[in-house]
């Protein structure tokens, strides 16, 4: 790749993954004319493996950036820095239409938040608003791209991309007399750069709107989903930069911490009981928590009758093939916020295996078992969309002309990112056992692959343990 400019103009050039290629790099001046040149060769076919991070985390990239130019003896910046960054956006933000008649936003804001008092219920109330109302529709025109529409014309359409909704939740929160929202630029997790290391449109690909909290940190309202919740950020920027505007000229750059798995809980609390011709009925309830939650709720309210009903099934018992279930009802639906609750009856045959006067029940109906990452097979860092709690939990009421003769032994394996363990307990007459497992990874690195592979294999080996249970002798 050769690379022709005038001396006039300063360019930066980073290079990215390009170590082990053997590239070749030179720069010359000649004529007042600047020429870099990069030459690569033999290089290895790229090879797609499953799961991994975007490839532009490993493959070789030169990004060329025009820092500033000299003309008439006065240079001027383009992008050397966050602050040209910061520039180059607010112009965008600043080129929108004038709003020529407030009234239609200003009259929706009044009315949705008439009697309202805390800052905290108007911008639950607004977001809440723009999530239903305002349809996501993501338009790359040319300057459209970049320059917000009118508010007017957003409300007019009820339809806008992410920027539209990031500037309409900002000037409706700011009639409302929310304090400090702010509309703020960010690239998701397929971009692998940071703005104070790159500072270049690259890097940004989003835009969302950022309420400062009172305990410091931000609010995240993102329009573009109708599920999320502003007490977390969207998945997809966790550990990105945020270029936050706080008006003319001034900005804060903010990297979003990646959610704890804690707040990404989902627990399934089975209890089941043997019938006499040896099937099994039971109860469950499944909680889910953050972006748990997200992943559910939006087909949970917008399937009807059989589609809903074959959504549920395949979500409670983790889709377990031989269930039969027999009715549900759900808690918290349509609060983002709270925690989802799914109660449900079911029940399923031929799940225990006689031996004589013997029962034998794996009590493990969830599929748990964890996935293997071989080097011979697997180079590169694998995605992971959050981090992750889940528990599970079955209860198994033990009939009483049969007692328990084999448990299994408690289990567990640990490490600083990922953990797991397994455990069982008799209460009274009912057998209690426990899978809870946590991940506190975004992407795990092929210097993990082995310490992975232990966990999930504890994660396998409890998944095949069995209880047996015998006749009482009368």
């Amino acid at each position: 790749m050769t690379l022709f400019y005038p001396n006039s103009i300063k360019i930066k050039s980073t290079e990215l993954n390009t170590n082990g290629y053997g590239v070749s790099y030179s720069k010359s001046n000649k004529k007042d004319q600047m020429s870099e040149v990069w030459d690569i060769a033999d290089v290895p076919a790229y090879k797609s493996e499953k799961g991994s991070v975007n490839l532009r985390y490993f493959i070789p990239q030169i990004y060329c950036t025009i820092e500033s130019y000299e003309f008439n003896g006065k240079t001027t910046n383009v992008m050397s820095s966050v602050d040209d960054l910061h520039a180059y956006f607010q112009e965008f933000l600043l080129a929108k239409e004038n709003e020529k008649d407030r009234g239609e936003i200003n009259r929706v804001v009044r009315e949705i938040t008439e009697g309202m008092e805390t800052e905290l219920e108007k911008m639950d109330t607004i977001f809440k608003w723009v999530q239903t109302n305002i349809k996501y529709i993501a338009f790359e025109d040319g300057k459209n791209g970049y320059v917000p529409r009118s508010c007017t014309k957003v409300m007019k359409d009820r339809y806008g991309d992410c920027k539209d909704m990031g500037n309409l939740l900002t000037e409706m929160l700011t009639y409302a007399k929310v304090k400090n929202a702010h509309v703020a630029w960010v690239g998701t997790r397929d971009i692998p750069y940071q703005m104070s290391e790159l500072p270049s449109p690259y890097t940004c690909n989003h835009v969302i709107c950022v309420v400062d909290r009172p305990d410091s940190g931000y609010y995240y309202l993102d329009a573009t989903s109708s599920e999320v919740s502003y007490l977390i950020p969207p998945s997809n920027i966790q550990g990105k930069e945020l270029l936050i505007h706080y008006g003319q000229d001034k900005y804060k750059l903010f990297k979003v911490k990646p959610t704890d798995a804690s707040v990404n809980k989902y627990v399934s609390t089975i209890r089941m009981t043997f019938s006499d011709q040896d099937s099994i009925y039971g109860k469950g309830t499944d909680t889910y928590q953050g972006y748990q939650r997200i992943r559910r709720s939006y087909k949970l309210k917008n399937y009807e009758s059989d589609d809903l009903y074959d959504y549920v099934k395949s979500i409670c018992l983790d889709g377990y093939s031989k269930f039969t279930l027999k009715d549900y009802n759900m808690e918290n639906l349509e609060d983002n916020n709270a925690t989802l609750k799914l109660n449900y009856d079911f029940s399923f045959k031929n799940s225990v295996l006689k031996d004589g006067d013997k029962l034998i029940f794996n009590p493990d109906i969830f599929d748990i078992n964890g996935s293997f990452y071989y080097k011979d097979d697997y180079k590169q860092k694998q995605y992971r969309k959050y981090h992750t709690d889940k528990t599970y939990i079955y209860e198994l009421e033990i009939p009483e002309d049969f007692e328990l003769v084999y448990i299994p032994e408690n289990t567990s394996f640990s490490h600083d990112k990922f953990y797991f363990q397994a455990t069982y307990e008799m209460k009274g007459n009912v057998l209690i056992v426990k899978r809870h497992f946590t991940i506190e990874l975004l992407e795990l690195p092929p210097d993990l692959f082995e310490e992975w592979n232990k966990f999930s294999k504890a994660m396998n080996q409890a998944a095949m343990q069995n209880v047996i249970l015998t006749k009482k002798n009368k």
